[in-house]
């Protein structure tokens, strides 16, 4: 297995800062504490829209594997945590329901939704960290979601190429 990208976030405090990393970002975010003493974290200040992504090269690989470390901090309504993309075509993503629970879905279709939320009511505020492992593929597609060490969800032989 080799490393394709990785980022701590740890010293990207403004839009400019990002882009230098090759991010695209939409929205405002400022540095914030992080989850150790020595770094920092991302922080959407502009509500909801806020977005970042990233082309990563060798975009025909099919299998996946993401790794995130987020820390909700408010139920403020549904949205996309992660999407894997081919260009403008949404594949496969990790969303956030209002009620704390994670959903994949292909595109707009869900396909799982985790029994219990991942941040519950009085847990807010706590860092977890998320691992997403697919496979994207019309028949035989695949994923793995997991919350702290913790498998929430995972398919195999499932439509993931929207």
């Amino acid at each position: 297995m080799t490393i394709e990208y990785i980022d701590g976030f740890d010293r990207a405090n403004t839009n400019t800062s990002m882009a230098l990393r090759g991010w695209t970002v939409t929205g405002t975010f400022a540095a914030t504490t992080g989850r150790n003493s020595q770094g920092s974290a991302l922080k959407n200040t502009s509500g909801g829209g806020w977005e970042a992504y990233l082309d990563l090269p060798g975009g025909n690989l099919a299998t996946r594997v993401i790794g995130i470390a987020m820390n909700q901090t408010r139920y403020d309504g549904n949205y996309d945590l992660l999407q894997l993309r081919d260009g403008t075509t949404n594949h496969v993503n990790i969303y956030r329901g209002g009620s704390g629970h994670l959903m994949v879905r292909r595109g707009g279709t869900t396909l799982a939704t985790t029994a219990a939320p991942v941040w519950p009511s009085g847990g807010l505020g706590v860092w977890k960290y998320i691992e997403f492992v697919t496979t994207i593929h019309n028949t035989a597609g695949a994923y793995e979601l997991w919350s702290d060490g913790v498998q929430m969800l995972a398919a195999t032989n499932v439509d993931t190429q929207d």
